[in-house]
């Protein structure tokens, strides 16, 4: 079974991706990898992202 994470888990981890990606001392495969992984993570938070407005939308009422 995959865990979930929270969206702020899900932000702090692309957060490091990104300070991984930026000192540019990967190889190439591994910047690829970590690539791939914050665009996952990025399609992950805005998902969750979407759930919470659709969610607000229905408390609110609103359209």
């Amino acid at each position: 079974m995959e865990q979930v994470f929270s969206y702020e888990e899900n932000m702090h981890k692309l957060e490091e991706i990104i300070r991984r990606l930026e000192q540019g001392d990967l190889s190439l495969e591994e910047g690829l990898t970590c690539f791939e992984t914050g665009i996952a993570l990025v399609k992950t938070c805005q998902k969750q992202l979407e759930r919470v407005s659709d969610k607000l939308t229905v408390l609110t009422g609103e359209e």
